[in-house]
C-alpha cells in the first residue's frame, strides 16, 4: 500500500499480530521508501525498543499510555517539515532520545 499511495507519514505500532514495525520500517526501505517518517508506538516496556526505532530512522516513539494532543503535535511537526530525512529535529523535540 505505502509503494502505490506514498504516504506523508506512517504510525506503527511496534508489536502487531503478524511481524513488527521494524520490520514496517525495513521493508519499506528495501523498496526504496525509507524516507518517509515513522512513528512508533508501543505498550511495551522492553529495554532497547526505543533505541531500535531511533537506529531506524524513527521521527518518534511514544509509550502508552500517551497523551493524544502530543502525538498531534509530532505529526504536525513531522508533515510541516520538508526536510526530515532522519527524523532527528523531530526525536529531540519529543524526547525519543531519552
Amino acid at each position: 500500500m505505502a509503494v502505490d499511495e506514498q504516504p506523508d507519514l506512517i504510525l506503527t505500532d511496534i508489536w502487531m499480530p503478524v511481524g513488527t514495525g521494524f520490520s514496517v520500517a525495513q521493508r519499506l526501505r528495501s523498496l526504496g521508501l525509507g524516507d518517509i517518517p515513522i512513528i512508533y508506538i508501543t505498550a511495551s516496556k522492553l529495554e532497547g525498543l526505543r533505541d531500535s526505532a531511533k537506529e531506524l530512522g524513527a521521527v518518534a516513539f511514544l509509550e502508552k499510555p500517551y497523551e493524544p494532543e502530543h502525538l498531534l503535535e509530532i505529526v504536525a511537526q513531522v508533515l510541516e517539515s520538508a526536510s526530515v530525512h532522519s527524523g532527528a529535529e523531530v526525536l529531540a523535540a519529543s524526547h525519543v532520545g531519552s
